[in-house]
């Protein structure tokens, strides 16, 4: 269900993977999932990972749910049998939404900066770190057969704030821990894996948290590799049937010509140009293996 994809200037998303084999997790998920069952998409965004769903249920979301009205407007380009919602995902109502039919599948992709080390030592916001409670709502109102929750590593250590802002140390995780109790209150079964995309045939290496939950008594099966790193494929015995990791330059569409020549821009001290005059030779070869595109490309 990892899937990586981008958007033409039409703003239509579409992507480079050629067809997989069906996972376990698609196995055990959508030959369970009943026609009446709806998929809901909270925090869908521009729909990456609706169309994820999508490609391994083999059906869209029912209902997906953002705050941001270009993102919607996106995601209706491309699921327009979707059922939207623009508002706060607090303002939506389950019970009210769902209209009475059965979830299925519930998806939750909360902002993930206020918990990523990638936001170094700044404040953090507690009500965005709050998001993730949105999930125990759905899961009050209108019990969601099967749960998975996306976030980046340190979700798990998701606890209180200090006065200036910080996650406090001495508490790591102990709002993570009463998150997850109340969910096994509801009846659920919670497990959680660090998955990296690249190892399921998707050409990024960021690791990611995926939590899932079940209330139906099915066991959580979990995909396994199919892709590893190519400088250690068959240094194993457990390594040998991967295939290597998948590279950017295979979604990237080399058709597309140049808008920018990069060199010319420097030289001329455009806006492409960096403070203080021209990049070092290193940085600049690093950039024109960036923009690389085929010989037979055309050029603007």
């Amino acid at each position: 269900m990892i899937v990586v994809a981008n958007h033409n200037r039409s703003g239509r998303l579409h992507t480079h993977l050629p067809p997989r084999p069906v996972s376990k997790l698609d196995h055990a998920v959508s030959f369970g999932l009943l026609p009446d069952e709806l998929i809901v998409d909270n925090f869908a965004g521009g729909g990456g990972a609706s169309l994820g769903i999508e490609m391994a249920l083999g059906r869209p979301p029912d209902i997906a749910i953002n705050h941001d009205a270009e993102a919607i407007a996106m995601h209706a380009a491309n699921h327009p049998d979707t059922k939207h919602f623009c508002e706060d995902v607090w303002q939506v109502n389950p019970v009210e939404a769902c209209a009475g039919r059965p979830v299925g599948l519930a998806w939750f992709s909360p902002d993930c900066k206020h918990f990523s080390k990638a936001k170094g030592g700044k404040p953090v916001s507690k009500n965005i770190r709050g998001l993730a409670w949105i999930v125990v709502k759905w899961a009050k109102a209108v019990q969601p057969r099967v749960i998975i929750l996306e976030n980046v590593e340190e979700f798990r250590g998701w606890g209180p704030l200090d006065d200036e802002g910080m996650p406090c140390r001495a508490k790591k995780g102990q709002t993570f821990q009463r998150w997850l109790s109340q969910l096994k209150n509801l009846g659920y079964v919670v497990e959680w894996r660090e998955l990296r995309a690249c190892d399921h045939g998707t050409p990024t290496i960021r690791k990611r948290l995926f939590i899932v939950a079940r209330r139906d008594g099915q066991a959580v099966v979990w995909p396994e590799p199919t892709h590893g790193n190519p400088k250690t494929i068959g240094l194993d015995l457990f390594s040998g049937h991967l295939k290597p990791w998948r590279t950017a330059a295979e979604c990237i569409d080399w058709s597309i010509p140049l808008s920018v020549d990069i060199r010319a821009e420097e030289a001329a001290g455009g806006e492409h140009a960096p403070p203080g005059g021209r990049r070092p030779p290193q940085v600049r070869h690093r950039v024109a293996r960036t923009v690389h595109r085929q010989p037979h490309s055309p050029r603007r």
